[in-house]
Formats: structure tokens, sequence, C-alpha cells
């Protein structure tokens, strides 16, 4: 009997729920050629996992998006325009769990900014972005496939990492013109500053050091594979 993977489910049923708010049950079933017991089952769990929720009649129920949610897409680079990919496969999901419009736009430049790096910088063809949203948090991250600007610096300075470049680099400020370099650095430090959390993996280096982890888990040896970027908000009032 086919079975239903819960994590595609997940990020499936975000868009699903704009087209069928009221036939959700036969459109999974259909989606996953699954029987309707299989679907209305994986429908409850979604439910209890708080990634949906449910309204009306029993026999006629109307869904909609709950505050847990996980949206995961890739690309191919070119990436394209990185703003209108936000809007169409991650801003709506935003709308109504995350009420501040100035949380939803330092979200929204985040994710350019550390997309349009991976595009124009990474040297790899792929970018895979994951965003977890709940009800009090949300976390968005970004993971190339490339060695990116980031660890070049590392390496073109000699430094142990990209804490210490950034510290070499800032000896070009009083240049009359900022390198390239320079002014990623300075984007970066800035977004930094502006999330509850901030952490960049580029290929064994990371920033800031402090928020580094000491050891990696056997599911995390994916960091030495590209540059990763991860942004955390706090939704608490």
């Amino acid at each position: 009997m086919a079975k239903i993977d819960l994590d595609d489910a997940k990020t499936w049923v975000q868009t699903a729920l704009a087209l069928h708010a009221h036939d959700l049950s036969k459109a999974m079933a259909n989606r996953y050629q699954v029987s309707s017991s299989t679907a209305s089952a994986a429908l409850k769990q979604l439910e209890l996992a708080g990634v949906i929720k449910r309204s009306g009649p029993v026999n006629r129920p109307v869904f909609e998006a709950a505050s847990n949610q996980t949206i995961m897409h890739s690309y191919s680079f070119p990436l394209g325009d990185a703003g209108s990919i936000w809007e169409r496969d991650f801003g709506a999901a935003l709308g109504t769990t995350v009420t501040d419009k100035s949380k939803r736009e330092l979200l929204k430049s985040g994710f350019i900014a550390a997309a349009n790096n991976a595009a124009q910088h990474s040297r790899g063809n792929s970018l895979h972005v994951v965003l977890e949203l709940s009800a009090a948090h949300i976390e968005l991250s970004l993971q190339d496939n490339g060695i990116g600007l980031y660890k070049q610096m590392v390496n073109a300075k000699q430094a142990d990492d990209i804490g210490a470049a950034v510290e070499l680099l800032t000896t070009l400020q009083s240049a009359p013109k900022k390198s390239g370099d320079l002014a990623a650095l300075s984007a970066i430090a800035a977004l930094a500053n502006e999330f509850d959390y901030f952490l960049i993996e580029a290929n064994g280096a990371h920033f800031p050091v402090a928020a580094a982890p000491q050891e990696l888990d056997a599911d995390e040896e994916w960091f030495e594979q590209g540059t990763t970027v991860i942004l955390e908000l706090s939704l608490a009032a």
C-alpha cells in the first residue's frame, strides 16, 4: 500500500491549501496516489503537528494553515530574481503567523542577501532552502553546494576563520573604495546584528565564531560541503 511522506506533505500542503481548502483530502489522495482513508489519516497527522487546522462541518471541512510549518525548496543556478522567489515560495506562509511587517521584511532581506551571494559567488550549482515556522519562532536556512565568498576570503587571507578574515579586511576601510570582500562582509555583519541568531558555516569556517558548534553531529556533516546561512527570529511579543 502506498504511503505518504509527511515531510514532503508538509511542504506540498502549504501550496495546496490555496487551491484545495475545501477538498484537501481528495487533492492529497490524487497527489500521492493513495486511498482516501490514507489521505485523511495523513491530514490528521498534519493537524496534530500544528501544520494545518480545520473548521466547518465534519463531513465538509475547510482547511487552512496553522502555526507550525516547514517549507523546503531547491533551486538551480542561475537563480533569477530572489525577491520574486521569496514572495512566491515563502512570503505567503508568513502572512498569518508573522504579523510584524518589519520582521517579514527583515526575513525577506536576509533571504535575498544570502541567496544572491550563493548564486553569484558560491561556484556551486544549487541552493536548498528550509523555512521552519512556529507561533513563537522562525528559522530560515540556506545551503549551497559550492565554495563561496566567505571561505574564499579565509583562504586568500590565510586566516583561521571568517572572523579573522573580517579583522584583516577592516584595515581597508580607510581606502577610497571598499573592496568587494569588505562590502560583502559589511552587509552580512549588518544582517547578523538584526537577527536573534545568525550563523554562517562556510566549508568548515564560521561567522561569528562564538555561534559555531563545538562538535558536529553525524547529521550535520553537510556543513563541510558548502556554505550554509542560518537566520533565526523570535516571534514572541
